[in-house]
């Protein structure tokens, strides 16, 4: 069964990553700090997204911006790690953050995007539902799961390729209603694969 995820390039995105990582703790700044501003970076980009002036730069610029937001994503951990930093905190921190920026980057899609209402409020129930399964995974059996293939980075991948869509092909309601099928399909192959490592 498919499992395998763009989790499985992190450890050659962090090594690309060390040079920032060492300028920010040359600069004091903290983990929770990043994990924070990313989230407030992703809500306001969520409101670019929404307001009609904004839209079509911010749709041209979302690739750079979830490449962006994964950067920083990978970075908090980093700092805590090589600061010895990591708190009860930071953990909660990070997974609240990172559930809060999905659901106002996918939500806001629904704003201008063709597709059919209960497609992609159903995609968006499935992501929230993926993150909270491997939080009770992790609280049962202490091993965080980052099985695909549809995890926080594939997300990325996933709504970077809605969005140019988007701009080329505006009204094609059906295109759309295709992707969030895709994209359900892709997060019950994700919480089944999660739900296996129970099995193991």
């Amino acid at each position: 069964m498919l499992k395998q995820s763009t989790y499985s390039l992190k450890s050659r995105f962090q090594q690309r990553l060390l040079p920032i990582r060492d300028w920010l703790i040359t600069r004091h700044i903290s983990p929770n700090t990043i994990t924070l501003s990313t989230c407030g970076l992703c809500l306001l980009y969520a409101c670019l997204l929404a307001w009609k002036p904004t839209r079509y730069i911010a749709l041209i610029g979302l690739p750079v911006f979830l490449f962006i937001r994964m950067a920083l994503n990978a970075l908090d951990g980093m700092v805590a790690s090589a600061t010895q930093q990591q708190t009860p905190l930071g953990s909660v921190l990070n997974e609240v953050c990172d559930i809060i920026s999905d659901v106002a980057l996918f939500s806001i899609f629904i704003v201008f995007l063709p597709v059919k209402l209960e497609y992609w409020v159903a995609l968006l129930i499935l992501i929230i539902l993926s993150e909270f399964v491997a939080l009770a995974i992790f609280q049962a059996i202490n091993k965080r799961p980052y099985s695909g293939p549809f995890g926080k980075s594939d997300r990325a991948v996933y709504l970077a390729i809605v969005g140019i869509s988007y701009l080329i092909f505006p009204t094609v309601s059906q295109i759309y209603n295709v992707f969030a099928i895709i994209g359900i399909l892709l997060s019950l192959t994700t919480l089944l694969n999660r739900f296996k490592l129970l099995q193991t």
